[in-house]
């Protein structure tokens, strides 16, 4: 078995064109958004854990802001936070930080699980979507499906659902990347789910104990 460059457990997609399934068709959508235009960017993309949305919204900062960002997801022009842990204060902040002219192309806010911000963030966060101009991109993601997200959030964001990708795609993936045999591929793709990260770390398990034994 190959393994090629880092581990499952490590690998992060660069580009879209990593991606597999319905993500690796919004990256796409998403790419061409980007480069044609200067903003304001508001976007959500929600869909089952583990099926790249993260990813994808990371891609979208980066690809807006020209900013490589570091392993919290942060960049001199992008700031990526939990929802749990944004607050008023946080919200009231980048309120002002509208009143000046980006440093970079753009600046960019990516915020994990959009459903789990406190009620009064969530009230908030509508007036700052409201006040955005040009050279300034939103990006959240949710696991929640849209019937569960508030009706004012819905209607401020365009949405892109991600859904968990064929057992038979995972099991190709991991046999192109890592060499994997066919049978080993779709036993670990059958029983992640659709869920490609639990498919890498299943993965990464069984070539760790591969390792071992040699």
């Amino acid at each position: 078995m190959n393994n090629n460059g880092a581990g499952p457990a490590h690998w992060r997609p660069t580009s879209y064109k990593d991606l597999i399934g319905v993500a690796r068709d919004a990256g796409e959508i998403l790419h061409e958004k980007c480069r044609k235009t200067d903003g304001p960017v508001k976007v959500l993309i929600y869909g089952p854990p583990g099926t790249g949305k993260t990813e994808l919204i990371k891609m979208s900062a980066v690809q807006l802001t020209d900013l490589p960002l570091d392993r919290s997801g942060n960049s001199f022009a992008t700031e990526s936070v939990s929802g749990r842990n944004v607050n008023s204060e946080m919200i009231r902040r980048w309120m002002d930080d509208l009143h000046y002219r980006p440093m970079y192309r753009f600046s960019a806010k990516c915020v994990n699980e959009i459903d789990r911000m406190p009620p009064d963030a969530q009230v908030m966060i509508l007036d700052y979507l409201d006040a955005m101009g040009f050279g300034r991109a939103f990006f959240a993601t949710s696991n929640l499906d849209m019937t569960l997200i508030t009706e004012r959030l819905e209607s401020r964001l365009q949405q892109f659902r991600v859904s968990p990708p064929s057992t038979e795609m995972i099991a190709a993936f991991l046999s192109r990347r890592w060499g994997f045999r066919n049978d080993a591929a779709m036993r670990i793709a059958v029983g992640a789910a659709g869920n490609v990260r639990a498919s890498l770390l299943d993965a990464q398990s069984i070539l760790d104990v591969e390792r071992v034994a040699a």
